[in-house]
C-alpha cells in the first residue's frame, strides 16, 4: 500500500553489505529492530511507493495534459505513483518522525531520490530508471556498482592496488573470490622501476 509500507535496506557499518526486508510499515522506521528483529549497525534506506504531492485535492485535474514525465532528471515532480528511496545515515527517532514535514511518509532523509514514473509500472528502463538508481546507490555507499565480468577483474587486478566491489565476490552462487595481487607478484612489482608501473591507485 502506498506511502504506509515501506521496503527497507539495512547496510552494515561498511555499506558493503544489506539487508532487505519487504513490507515493513513506514510508520515504524524509528522501531526498525524491534519490529524485524534485525540489528541496524549502519545506514538505512527506506522505498516508499508515493504519488506527487500536488497530485490531487480540491481543484487539481488529474488528467490534465501535462499531467505526465518522461525524463530522470524530473522525476521528483512525478505526479504519479512512483518509487522513493531514502536514505538515512542513522536509524531516526520517534522526535524524528513526529516532525516530518506534512504529507510525507517519512522524515527528511539525508539523501532523496525519486524514481521517474513508469505507465507500466516496471521501473526498468535502462537509462530513465536503472542507471540513475545505480549512481544514487553509488553516491550514498562510495562504491563502483558497475557489473564486470572475470576478465575486466583479471585485468585491473594486474593494473591496479585495489579493486572495485563488483570483482570481489561472485553473485552466481555468493562464495567470495576476491582478486588481489599475490604477494610475490607485490613483492616483485615493488622492485620494478616506476616507468614500468603506469597504473595508479584505483578509488
Amino acid at each position: 500500500m502506498f506511502s504506509v509500507l515501506c521496503d527497507v535496506v539495512i547496510f552494515n557499518e561498511n555499506k558493503t553489505e544489506a539487508s532487505y526486508l519487504e513490507a515493513v510499515p513506514c510508520a515504524l522506521v524509528s522501531k526498525l529492530e524491534i519490529v524485524t528483529g534485525h540489528k541496524v549497525s549502519g545506514p538505512i534506506m527506506m522505498i516508499s511507493l508515493e504519488y506527487g504531492k500536488n497530485f490531487s485535492g480540491p481543484g487539481k485535474d488529474v488528467f490534465n495534459s501535462e499531467r505526465a514525465l518522461g525524463e530522470a532528471k524530473l522525476a521528483y515532480q512525478s505526479n504519479f505513483l512512483h518509487p522513493v528511496l531514502y536514505f538515512y545515515s542513522k536509524l531516526v527517532t520517534v522526535n524524528d518522525y513526529l516532525h516530518r514535514p506534512e504529507k510525507w511518509p517519512l522524515p527528511i532523509p539525508d539523501d532523496i531520490h525519486h524514481i521517474v514514473e513508469d505507465f507500466t509500472t516496471k521501473f526498468d528502463g535502462p537509462a530513465t530508471h536503472i542507471l540513475p538508481v545505480r549512481r544514487f546507490l553509488e553516491r550514498i555507499t562510495q562504491r563502483d556498482h558497475r557489473f564486470w565480468f572475470s576478465d575486466q577483474c583479471l585485468k585491473l587486478s594486474l593494473t591496479y592496488n585495489s579493486l572495485p566491489l563488483g570483482c570481489r565476490t561472485n553473485e552466481g552462487n555468493g562464495s567470495s573470490w576476491p582478486i588481489t595481487a599475490s604477494g610475490p607478484l607485490d613483492r616483485n612489482r615493488l622492485k620494478m622501476s616506476a616507468h614500468l608501473l603506469p597504473f595508479v591507485a584505483a578509488k
